[in-house]
């Protein structure tokens, strides 16, 4: 890590601590692997090309979800979030923030949800770029639904909401209330979920929304059919 600082090259730098973030996946010390994480990050800082950047930050939000301790996931997710939020290029900074939303997917801990979901919210609400910033809030809104508490997941929902709205790209737009109706759905929130495909901007939109609507009602009413979702 110290030798990897001393780089200048940001291409090289960033392949030398991606391979390290790799290689700190495999320690079975979580205080250890998440003392050579935050210093990694920290180099990581230190980048200033966004794509050499976005490449070791993705790395990091993924050995952080092989580590998987919950307790700790803001300490490390938060500053990782920091640094994507400084990435201008809306393509490298939605490739972090999706990583990190996915890998907070893999922690599911409810009680940091809100800390660690919210600012990745905000940062996704910073893209200027429509398809990457629906593809961020797509991501987000999946994971809101690994959350195992649904007055929390009803809360994070809202801004999520709020935040597709904003969209001007129907198509963009669309994708992203599918699948918040499909979380809200989930949780039963019923009365928010023909809210939301009330927002849709197309017919495609509304009736995939109304969809996801009917089978989860299907499925509280008769579990047994959750078991052939597919068919």
């Amino acid at each position: 890590l110290a030798a990897a600082e001393q780089i200048n090259d940001s291409d090289d730098k960033a392949r030398v601590l991606t391979e390290i973030a790799q290689t700190i996946g495999t320690i079975n010390n979580f205080s250890q692997a998440e003392k050579l994480l935050l210093q990694t990050l920290a180099a990581a800082e230190q980048i200033n090309d966004s794509y050499s950047k976005a490449e070791v930050l993705t790395e990091i939000a993924q050995t952080y979800g092989t580590i998987n301790n919950s307790s700790q996931a803001e300490k490390l997710l938060l500053p990782a979030l920091a640094a994507a939020e400084q990435i201008d290029n809306s393509f490298f900074k939605a490739r972090v923030l999706t990583e990190i939303a996915q890998t907070y997917g893999t922690i599911n801990n409810s009680s940091q949800a809100e800390k660690l979901l919210l600012p990745a919210l905000a940062a996704a609400e910073q893209i200027d770029n429509s398809f990457f910033k629906a593809r961020v809030l797509t991501e987000i809104a999946q994971t809101y639904g690994t959350i195992n508490n649904s007055s929390q997941a009803e809360k994070l929902l809202l801004p999520a909401l709020a935040a597709a709205e904003q969209i001007n790209n129907s198509d963009n737009k669309a994708r992203v209330l599918i699948v918040i109706t499909h979380t809200q759905a989930k949780f039963s929130y019923w009365r928010q979920a023909h809210h939301t495909v009330s927002e849709c901007p197309t017919d495609q939109c509304k009736v995939e929304s109304l969809a996801h609507i009917l089978s989860a009602w299907a499925e509280k009413k008769n579990p047994a059919l959750a078991d052939k979702e597919e068919d």
